[in-house]
C-alpha cells in the first residue's frame, strides 16, 4: 500500500507582521528583481508572481498545524475524578467506579463540543457566510476535520457538472427586467460618462486600492499580504505600475487571470445525496493581481455614477456609513 503523502507546507503570510521577517522578505524581492533585470528578463505578471513566491519560500516560516484543543483538559470535574482515581488500587471496585465516571464525563464534554461546533456551522449556513463555513470545516480544531465519509461525488461527474454550469447557454426568453424595464434604468442609461476616469491608473490610485483590500483571502496566485508588503519596495511598485498601465493601454489581460480554482462544499443531506453534484456549492478562488484592477474599475464607476445621479439621493452608502445601498424604482421615480 502506498504511503500517504504529507501535505506541502506553505509559507505563513501572517509572519510578515514581524519586522525582521518583513525586512528579509523585502530584501529578497530587491535581489530577485535586480537579478532578473541583469539577465535582460522582462518583468510581466508571471514574473511578479514568481518573484513573490520565491521571496516567500526563502524567507517566511512555514505554516504550523495547530494541535486540537482538548477542552476536557481544563474541566474541573474531570480533573477531580482523575486525581481521586490515582489514590485507588487499579484492581479495586472504587478504581472501576471512577473509571466509569471518567468515561461518562469525557463523553459529555465531547458531545458538548460537537454541539457547539454544529451550532456555529448552522449559524454560518443560515447567514449564507460561505467563506466562514468553509473555514470552519478546514480548521485544525474542528471535530469534523478528520471525519472520513465514503459518500462523495465522483470527480469526473463533478467536473462535467460545473463545466456545463459555467458554460454560457442561449437565453430563450428575455428577462422580465428587459421587457418591463423600470424607469430608473432609463435614467441610468442617460447618465454622462465624462466624469468617469478612463485613463490608466496612477501609483496613488493603485496604492490606495491595494491598501484597502482585505488580507487572509484565498487566491489562485499569491496572497494579498505579499503584494501589500512588497509595495514598500520602490522597484517593485514601479513594476506593478508598469503592469497595470500596459494592461490598460493594450486592453489585454493575462490569460492566467481568467483561470480560477473551484472548491466545492457539500450543502448537506437536506439538499440531496452527496453523489449528486448539484448539491454542492462552488467556491471560486481567483487572482489577487486581477482583483486589484477589478476594484479600480468598480470604484471609478461608483464614483462617477454617484457624482452624476446620487448627489441628491440618500440611497448611496459611503464607506463606513450604515445606510443600505440599493436601487429602488420608487426612489428614482420621485
Amino acid at each position: 500500500m502506498a504511503e500517504k503523502q504529507k501535505p506541502v507546507q506553505k509559507p505563513e503570510p501572517k509572519s510578515l507582521s514581524n519586522n525582521q521577517i518583513k525586512q528579509q522578505f523585502l530584501q529578497r524581492i530587491k535581489q530577485e528583481l535586480a537579478g532578473r533585470k541583469r539577465n535582460g528578463e522582462s518583468i510581466n505578471e508571471a514574473s511578479i508572481v514568481s518573484i513573490l513566491k520565491s521571496a516567500a519560500e526563502t524567507t517566511l516560516p512555514k505554516v504550523k498545524s495547530c494541535k486540537t484543543n482538548e477542552i476536557w483538559k481544563d474541566d474541573t470535574i474531570l480533573n477531580e475524578l482523575l486525581e481521586a482515581r490515582k489514590e485507588k488500587d487499579n484492581t479495586s471496585d472504587e478504581y472501576k467506579y471512577f473509571t466509569k465516571n471518567i468515561k461518562k464525563r469525557v463523553k459529555i464534554l465531547r458531545n458538548e463540543k460537537i454541539a457547539n461546533e454544529a451550532k456555529m456551522i448552522n449559524g454560518f449556513a443560515s447567514r449564507r457566510q460561505v467563506e466562514e463555513l468553509y473555514r470552519s470545516f478546514k480548521s485544525e480544531n474542528s471535530t469534523f476535520k478528520d471525519s472520513r465519509s465514503t459518500r462523495k461525488c465522483d470527480p469526473t461527474k463533478m467536473k462535467n457538472f460545473f463545466e456545463a454550469h459555467f458554460t454560457g447557454q442561449p437565453v430563450e426568453e428575455d428577462p422580465l427586467e428587459l421587457i418591463e424595464a423600470p424607469e430608473y434604468i432609463k435614467k441610468l442609461k442617460s447618465l454622462s460618462v465624462h466624469d468617469i476616469s478612463t485613463g490608466p491608473p496612477d501609483e496613488k490610485e493603485i496604492r490606495d486600492v491595494i491598501k484597502n483590500l482585505k488580507c487572509g483571502k484565498a487566491s489562485s496566485d499569491v496572497p494579498m499580504e505579499y503584494i501589500k508588503k512588497s509595495m514598500c519596495v520602490p522597484e517593485f511598485a514601479e513594476e506593478i505600475l508598469k503592469l497595470y498601465k500596459t494592461i490598460w493601454q493594450t486592453r489585454k489581460l493575462p490569460r492566467t487571470w481568467g483561470h480560477s480554482k473551484l472548491v466545492t462544499l457539500w450543502k448537506g443531506p437536506t439538499k440531496g445525496s452527496a453523489d449528486d453534484p448539484s448539491t454542492y456549492r462552488g467556491l471560486q478562488i481567483g487572482s489577487s493581481l486581477c482583483k486589484i484592477i477589478v476594484v479600480i474599475i468598480i470604484r471609478r464607476l461608483k464614483r462617477g455614477i454617484k457624482n452624476n445621479y446620487f448627489t441628491n439621493n440618500k440611497v448611496f452608502a459611503q464607506p463606513g456609513e450604515q445606510q443600505m445601498a440599493y436601487l429602488s424604482p420608487r426612489e428614482y421615480n420621485k
